[in-house]
């Protein structure tokens, strides 16, 4: 018989290929045969090939079967997402106790995806679970490098979901996890490039925003290779918000145009939100208000749907800006004071509120109620403190602070420390340079 060689007879055939992988190297002509080339000894005798035959039949039929259990355990999974759909960590106790471990861990993952909008504390909550149900699949049953694959995923998932809560130490510890557990596995590409992506946001998150684009333009040529547009565009509206992030607010909008003009907005429409909303943003950090009214108004179906409360509270805040872009103080104060309370209450982002607390400021100013203006940039001057924000942030932060003390304070200072604050959160080379000092 012909055996099948790794990179053309198992080539888009997962059974094959794993079989392949599983097959002892045993025998002078099979390193030969694996690799594809013509083995350099005599052929094998009547008696050998009969014996290798009945090796790669066994392992074939063990990966077979290991196929079946992956299959069935994701038809399980798919079932079992209703169970997990709106309830907190108390909903796991859904589960089915029979229920497979890959089963659990891929309604889990699917949960805790769904909530990095809603409830980034329960989101860990989630991919935690995840990772512990994928510590307990059995090798035997799925398969070593098969195994390797699906913790790496848990991992990488659970690393993420640290990210979005802000904990980038414990994100980076199990990204980087993850990624050694993507050495000893199948080394999937396509598992690769998700680990490649989700490595970028971090890596964006902690501001080293040339690594990230690297990252991403690495991962955007492997889907447009595959003609995969929507992945693609994906890929694009990342890099479009990390070069906002970097100070070219202009070229990030425009980068985010492109990614949208590849994606399926049915598809995922929390993408194409994430995208307007971030072209919004941009426009509102350039000054451009009357540009940022217009793009609200045209687009207004798809900010509309919100995708998630945290997501809600930060348009309301972009929307609180452009009434104090156009000078309608009492309008944006009303707003600010919402979502501050918000950031509070519900989602407790203190970073955040603080620095509502700091646009609020400007326009209580602006209203003529200093007092309060003080009172608010006091106790944001506690929390950045607390928090160790950057130095040049935190000396802004401590200028408009002074500014009371020497009467010196204003809207314009106040407002020029909030846009500085909220510039350095992602330009730690940022100095800020005061142009409303009297």
């Amino acid at each position: 018989m012909r055996y099948p060689r790794k990179e053309a007879g198992a080539r888009g055939d997962p059974p094959s290929l794993a079989a392949l992988r599983a097959l002892p190297g045993e025998g002078p002509a099979f390193p030969g045969l694996l690799l594809g080339s013509e083995p350099a000894q005599a052929e094998l005798s009547p008696k050998e090939e009969a014996a290798f035959d009945a090796v790669f039949k066994r392992v074939f039929r063990r990966v077979l079967k290991q196929e079946r259990h992956v299959r069935a355990e994701l038809a399980q999974a798919a079932l079992a997402a209703p169970l997990l759909a709106g309830g907190g960590a108390e909903a796991m106790q859904n589960l089915p106790l029979r229920m497979g471990f890959l089963a659990k861990m891929e309604a889990l993952l699917a949960r805790s995806w769904e909530l990095r909008h809603e409830n980034p504390p329960l989101m860990v909550q989630f991919a935690n679970a995840a990772v512990w149900c994928a510590d307990r699949l059995d090798a035997r049953r799925y398969g070593v490098d098969r195994v390797a694959d699906l913790q790496c995923r848990a991992h990488a998932e659970l690393g993420n979901a640290w990210r979005v809560r802000d904990q980038f130490q414990s994100a980076a510890r199990e990204l980087g996890i993850a990624r050694e557990l993507f050495e000893v596995g199948t080394r999937d590409v396509v598992l690769e490039m998700r680990l490649i992506e989700l490595e970028a946001s971090l890596a964006a998150d902690r501001r080293q925003f040339n690594l990230a684009s690297m990252n991403l333009r690495r991962v955007y040529r492997y889907y447009r290779r595959l003609r995969d547009d929507h992945r693609a565009g994906r890929i694009l509206i990342l890099r479009g918000l990390y070069t906002g992030y970097e100070g070219e607010p202009e070229e990030g909008f425009q980068l985010l145009e492109r990614g949208l003009a590849l994606i399926e907005e049915a598809r995922d429409p929390g993408l194409a939100y994430a995208a307007r909303h971030n072209q919004l943003m941009f426009l509102i950090d350039c000054g451009r208000f009357k540009d940022a009214k217009r793009f609200r108004l045209r687009h207004s179906r798809q900010l509309a749907n919100h995708h998630g409360r945290v997501n809600e509270i930060r348009f309301r805040w972009l929307e609180g800006r452009i009434e104090a872009g156009f000078q309608r103080y009492e309008r944006a104060e009303v707003i600010f004071r919402e979502v501050k309370a918000a950031f509070e209450e519900e989602v407790k982002r203190a970073f955040h509120a603080a620095l509502v607390s700091l646009d609020l400021s400007a326009v209580l100013l602006a209203l003529g109620k200093e007092g309060e203006a003080k009172e608010l940039v006091e106790q944001a001057a506690i929390v950045f403190f607390g928090l160790q924000i950057e130095r040049e942030a935190l000396a802004s932060v401590i200028v408009l602070r002074g500014s009371f003390e020497e009467n010196q304070a204003s809207a314009a200072l106040a407002q020029e420390v909030a846009d500085f604050v909220r510039r350095a959160a992602h330009d730690p080379d940022a100095v800020f340079r005061p142009k409303h000092l009297r």
